[in-house]
């Protein structure tokens, strides 16, 4: 096997998910069964290594995936929190070259979120923190989140940002579950939420991933940016220095290409930022294992990456993100 096969054969998935038991345990006892209408699926150790070995992943980034600890209040969500956690450093443990793990936060308490990730990314050494595009309706802009954010930006803290459903989504689903529309328009929000707040600009050390390929960020950028400095009551200058900054901070962030190796999606997401940006994802459990070599098949026909582009999006960007994951 050549360096080049090597390489591609060791590739790192950002975007893994996980049901730890006492996680598990709490959705069922809370009475869910789906994540934002799409069905809870099985998750064992076993299924999660077997579609990695399958498909020449050496190394997932696992996280808890929507509704995270919406269901819960208070304590026992600090508590759920911290079982999940200790959890994943368990997996990482017990396999230590084939998982890394963001930490769950109990947001929207940001006291509780600060301690969490003093204990994960310093006792428990995980590889960043998992937040979700909203709570409730607050958005991660919103001002109640700046300490935390604050916090994240002094440790150069590695954010993965998941979608969830958005306030109102009954009216909103035209009866299909969350996951088919309306994630990549939360995750859209979101970064729109950090943008305006000033809190992407206030942080530029978080290194920000924006799951599914960034939701509709690189159709719609160049429709948003304009707005963001415009003063109000007055239109927006489409070329302005402005629009041209709030572009440049879009570059920044990473995307993961869960569900979005699909050449549009690559075409759009490269006229926006360097393939230095791009991480491998693909949503395990969520997403059954037959759906991953087709979207590696995908990627890797894309006339628009060279050799390198290749390697760095199979792991050599995340890689960089992750220096533990990368020296194991």
């Amino acid at each position: 096997m050549g360096a080049g096969e090597a390489t591609m054969a060791n590739r790192i998935d950002v975007h893994s998910h996980f049901l730890p038991p006492d996680y598990l345990a709490a959705l069922r006892n809370a009475g869910i069964r789906d994540a934002d209408g799409y069905p809870l699926p099985q998750w064992t150790v076993d299924s999660s290594l077997a579609a990695m070995d399958q498909n020449g992943i050496g190394t997932a980034v696992l996280s808890v995936s929507s509704p995270a600890l919406g269901f819960v209040d208070g304590g026992a969500a600090h508590e759920l929190a911290r079982s999940a956690n200790e959890s994943a450093r368990a997996l990482i443990t017990a396999h230590p070259n084939r998982f890394g793990a963001f930490a769950l936060l109990p947001l929207p308490d940001v006291d509780a979120s600060l301690r969490e990730i003093a204990h994960s990314l310093d006792t428990l050494g995980l590889n960043g923190v998992g937040v979700l595009t909203n709570y409730a309706g607050a958005y991660l802009g919103d001002r109640r989140f700046a300490p935390l954010f604050d916090e994240l930006q002094r440790r150069k803290a590695v954010v993965f940002i998941h979608p969830t459903q958005p306030p109102g989504f009954a009216r909103l689903s035209l009866g299909l579950p969350a996951p088919v529309l309306e994630y990549p328009f939360d995750s859209t929000r979101a970064i729109n939420s950090l943008i305006l707040s000033g809190t992407l600009s206030r942080c530029p050390n978080v290194r920000f991933i924006v799951s599914h390929g960034g939701g509709t960020i690189p159709y719609l950028a160049p429709r948003f940016a304009p707005f963001m400095t415009a003063r109000p009551g007055e239109p927006p200058n489409l070329v302005g220095p402005g629009s041209k900054e709030i572009m440049e901070m879009l570059r920044r962030l990473y995307f993961d290409l869960a569900a979005s190796t699909h050449h549009g999606a690559l075409s759009a997401m490269l006229r926006l930022m360097p393939a230095s940006q791009l991480l491998l994802g693909f949503d395990f459990p969520f997403m059954p294992p037959t759906t991953v070599a087709p979207a590696i098949a995908s990627l890797e026909s894309f006339e628009g990456l060279s050799s390198d582009d290749q390697q760095g999006i199979a792991s050599g960007n995340a890689r960089r993100l992750f220096p533990k994951v990368g020296a194991r």
